[in-house]
């Protein structure tokens, strides 16, 4: 019996080990080249590649080129610039921890294939024209700071977040800076919650817009300028929890501030009195 025992624990132990088997980008460049990778090879299904040193997407247009089929980790605070796009064919998933990603022109997800984008606190975008999901993948931001629209080669600034053809983008945390937030097909759907807080110019949504009803950061559009505008966009189809907002579910549920331009949820009750709690022990202080 213990032999036997013995000989599953081992066996356990070679799967796991299989299961876990990770590259390494070792040497800065093109993450497509096999020479900068410790194992010599592009990471393979199944498998993760690590990069935490400063590198280079292949360049890219339309599908990809992109060879690698294992998941991909960025960070170790590197920085990964693309030439034209990031498109996800082949990895299943791509994780952007602390890595400052510089694209030159849009973010897929994408195009011949699906994949999942996943972007942590600590990740910095900067993307000249669009940031969306795409063929049938997700992009999920759970924190850090993502602009488009940068243009570095000068004119009038573009650039979007958005889904389309069967994809998701989740809002969920962070910092989002863009011209047209939310730009959606039918078949697109986004979902803002956690304390993300977006600022754009405008909202181009004909797919679904879902808020959470936790959510605690803010949604700006500087071309709106009043109240009636939020309510144009969020009883047209916009969702709370995935329940259809209708005039007096925006009137007690969401709140409108500067000069027509923020949307917000209501704080909860619990929020409140933590709020006025705190401000009562603050003039106590101050009083002692």
């Amino acid at each position: 019996m213990k032999t036997t025992a013995l000989a599953l624990l081992s066996a356990a132990a070679l799967i796991g080990a299989a299961q876990t088997q990770a590259a390494n980008l070792i040497t800065s460049g093109n993450i497509n080249t096999p020479g900068n990778w410790d194992t010599g090879v592009l990471p393979g299904s199944g498998e993760t590649g690590n990069v935490n040193i400063d590198a280079s997407w292949p360049v890219t247009s339309g599908s990809g080129d992109l060879a690698i089929e294992g998941d991909l980790v960025f960070g170790g605070g590197s920085t990964l610039t693309a030439a034209i796009d990031i498109v996800g064919v082949n990895p299943s998933s791509v994780t952007f921890n602390d890595v400052t990603v510089n694209v030159g022109d849009d973010i897929f997800t994408g195009g011949g294939g699906v994949g999942n984008f996943i972007f942590n606190p600590g990740s910095v975008t900067n993307v000249d024209d669009d940031f969306e999901a795409n063929g049938g993948g997700t992009i999920t931001i759970n924190g850090g700071t993502h602009t488009v629209g940068i243009n570095p080669g000068g004119g009038a600034p573009q650039g979007n977040f958005g889904a389309q053809n069967n994809s998701t983008l989740n809002f969920l945390g962070g910092t989002v800076t863009g011209v047209d937030l939310f730009r959606s097909t039918a078949s697109g759907d986004i979902f803002v919650g956690g304390d993300a807080t977006l600022t754009g110019d405008a909202v181009s949504l004909e797919g679904g817009l879902d808020f959470a009803a936790g959510w605690t950061g803010s949604l700006t559009i500087t071309g709106f300028d009043g109240t009636a505008q939020w309510q144009s966009i969020l009883t047209g189809g916009a969702t709370l929890d995935n329940v259809a907002i209708d005039g007096a579910g925006f009137a007690n549920e969401f709140v409108v501030t500067n000069n027509g331009q923020t949307l917000a949820l209501v704080p909860e009750p619990g929020s409140l009195a933590l709020l006025g709690l705190g401000g009562l022990m603050t003039a106590r202080r101050r009083r002692a």
